[in-house]
């Protein structure tokens, strides 16, 4: 998924779904996020990567080999921020990662279309020059991906 720009914020995200057996995936999904403001701003790198359950596919034969229809998924999550404001500070954080989709396949290859909604609570330490301290932050985040699958 690649998104565009939002007022001062841009977000940019790839996501990498490999086939793990008939019904499951091994996901992978690094992204970029970048928000500017007066007092100063946000850079944030994070990797999410879950173990995927698409729910039609234990009904499917084996011999079609495209992941499609709900799925549900599992893992983690890592993030590091450099953050810029009056002084300069890093935030490290990982947690838990789940969410559930739709995968919609025009064909066993080609385009495919995948609205999806995902939950994350990050925990980490703000790497701050008087001393790190204890940082907890959580979302919804909510996602349409158009992909191409090989």
């Amino acid at each position: 998924m690649i998104s565009g720009t939002i007022g001062q914020a841009l977000f940019a995200g790839l996501s990498f779904d490999i086939p793990a057996g008939h019904p499951l995936s091994i996901m992978f999904e690094p992204s970029v996020f970048w928000v500017s403001g007066a007092n100063g701003g946000v850079f944030r790198l994070s990797l999410d990567a879950a173990l995927r359950l698409y729910l039609f596919s234990p009904f499917v034969s084996e011999d079609r080999p495209a992941h499609w229809g709900p799925f549900i998924a599992g893992g983690a999550a890592v993030s590091w921020v450099p953050q810029q404001t009056s002084n300069f500070l890093d935030v490290i954080a990982f947690g838990p990662y789940v969410e559930a989709g739709y995968r919609l396949v025009f064909a066993d290859h080609g385009i495919f279309v995948e609205p999806a909604a995902a939950w994350t609570t990050l925990y980490g330490a703000r790497l701050d020059p008087a001393g790190p301290s204890a940082v907890t932050s959580n979302g919804l985040f909510v996602s349409l991906a158009v992909g191409y699958r090989f």
